[in-house]
């Protein structure tokens, strides 16, 4: 059920956002090998941050990591690893509280 919930759109519209007060739009989602999603979040205030992830493999077994990044979203990436967990928390505690309604 979780991985369902992880993967597939009508699931993860439901939970998959940083924040309770955010929305969240999928533009596009073939998780899939090879395959990538887009989404949209939106902030309370309005502001929007988009999401472009692309999948080399698909398995229950849950790890985010860049694959293969320029020496400088490597950066970004490990600048902001800090702050993730305060986002995935919440996204996380969300993911929980979608699955009991299934």
């Amino acid at each position: 059920m979780v991985f369902e919930a992880w993967t597939q759109p009508k699931h993860l519209r439901n939970w998959m956002f940083s924040k309770k007060a955010f929305t969240c739009e999928y533009v596009s989602a073939d998780i899939t090998p090879r395959g990538a999603f887009l989404h949209k979040m939106t902030a309370p205030n309005g502001h929007e941050m988009w999401l472009l992830t692309k999948y080399e493999a698909v398995n229950p077994q849950l790890i985010w990591e860049p694959v293969s990044p320029t020496q400088a979203e490597a950066a970004v990436f490990e600048a902001s690893r800090d702050q993730h967990s305060s986002s995935w928390d919440e996204g996380l505690d969300q993911l929980v509280a979608y699955c009991e309604t299934l």
